[in-house]
């Protein structure tokens, strides 16, 4: 067990508050198009076609700590957009179009510089994913990486992969593959490819993720004869089933994340219900998150508690946010959320000097977060070496705040915290 001192205070305004679900921009954004992002090492990387990310210039992949923006590209990245991410044996990978002097679009990160991962001759990849221990790329054709070359295992524009109970399915905008039907969609089982029913017909998927044991696909299809739905539709492993009263637009990502599944894209509708280009099903209903964006949604993450979501847009709940914004749910500070209370803060009330019991793992680098009644960011500041934190806070008005630890974006504990400083 571990004991954190801390010289100064923390906090939330007084009585049951909650702090409320809204939008918010991050570190004013990028000034282009934010493709997709992943979590790794503890800080959110964004890949896109931007040059500049908040304050910091940067070329088409940077990274977010929930603080600040800094910039991970190599100075030989001269060209090219980044469309996604991936994490392989350990390592973050990145993909698109002439990543590196305008021709390679895989490269590898090893937290210091991107290297080439090989020319692989697709020109853009689309998406990648890792299946038996071995990575697969989409783009022009598919292909499989053998740790040193790449092999090509079929022509066709591929847009997504997925793995999907034990095979992995691959799909985006083709009628054959190899000299055999397959509608826009087909199963490989490591040796052969096999259809997925009739496939998908009359336009193209470009999504595909796996909730509740089945395999979801979303793109620019309209329903007909062979398909039971426009947009958005599941493959339970034996049939084609719809998604509730379905989207009204363009699916360009899915996301399972936090127990439900993440739909963007462009579409001002879903079930039936306004929902601004992006929205969240249950396996049972649709639902929305506030206004939406105004603009096409294409990655969703889930980062230190909040959701993120990024694309082409500038608008987020009526926020200004630029390409990427984040949504912080609504948190009651006395219900038995994750980690609430594990932490003890004493004496309470406290006068702004208190100490903090339960963290269980070494204090130092983690990051110590104080919101109001609101859900805003009140002090945010990483503890020192042998667990010290001044936190300087002694500008903030009694009453109740709430304080959470964070260690590589992961939540330690929540409290919180009662101030009586003497002061009003």
């Amino acid at each position: 067990m571990r004991n954190i001192c801390f010289t100064s205070i923390l906090l939330l305004a007084a009585g049951n508050p909650r702090t409320q679900a809204q939008w918010m921009n991050v570190g004013e954004g990028t000034n282009e198009m934010v493709s997709k992002m992943l979590v790794h090492d503890g800080d959110l990387y964004v890949a896109g076609s931007f040059v500049q990310a908040g304050p910091i210039l940067t070329n088409d992949l940077a990274k977010w700590n929930g603080e600040t923006w800094s910039a991970v590209n190599s100075p030989s990245m001269v060209a090219g957009d980044a469309l996604g991410l991936v994490e392989f044996n350990g390592q973050l990978l990145a993909y698109g179009a002439g990543l590196i002097d305008g021709t390679v679009s895989t490269i590898v990160y090893d937290g210091t510089d991107w290297s080439s991962m090989g020319s692989n001759g697709m020109g853009m990849v689309n998406d990648a994913a890792v299946f038996n221990g071995e990575l697969y790329a989409g783009g022009f054709q598919w292909m499989k990486w053998n740790g040193s070359a790449w092999s090509t295992l079929g022509g066709g524009t591929v847009y997504a992969l997925e793995v999907f109970q034990g095979d992995l399915y691959v799909a985006g905008g083709f009628t054959q593959m190899n000299g055999l039907p397959r509608n826009n969609i087909l199963r490989w089982d490591g040796n052969s490819t096999f259809p997925v029913g009739l496939g998908v017909l009359n336009g193209s998927v470009l999504c595909m993720e796996v909730y509740n044991n089945e395999l979801y696909v979303g793109g620019t299809f309209e329903e007909s004869e062979g398909n039971p739905a426009s947009s958005l539709m599941k493959w339970t492993g034996s049939t084609w089933e719809t998604a509730g009263a379905g989207i009204n637009g363009q699916v360009w990502t899915l996301d399972s994340l936090d127990g439900k599944l993440h739909v963007g894209g462009s579409f001002p509708v879903a079930g039936g219900q306004a929902v601004g280009n992006m929205a969240v099903w249950d396996g049972t209903e649709w639902s929305s998150l506030g206004t939406g964006l105004n603009a096409r949604v294409q990655g969703f993450a889930l980062y230190q508690n909040d959701l993120y979501a990024c694309g082409i847009f500038n608008t987020a709940g009526g926020t200004l946010a630029l390409n990427i914004a984040r949504y912080h749910k609504e948190v009651g500070i006395t219900e038995s959320g994750p980690a609430l209370d594990e932490l003890l803060i004493h004496p309470q009330p406290s006068d702004g000097r208190f100490t903090l019991d339960g963290l269980e793992e070494e204090a130092t680098g983690c990051t110590i977060t104080v919101r109001d009644a609101t859900g805003r960011i009140m002090i945010r500041s990483k503890i020192a070496q042998g667990g010290q934190v001044d936190l300087r806070a002694a500008y903030l008005a009694n009453g109740m705040y709430v304080t959470e630890v964070t260690k590589n974006g992961h939540a330690l504990g929540r409290s919180r915290l009662i101030l009586r400083n003497g002061t009003d």
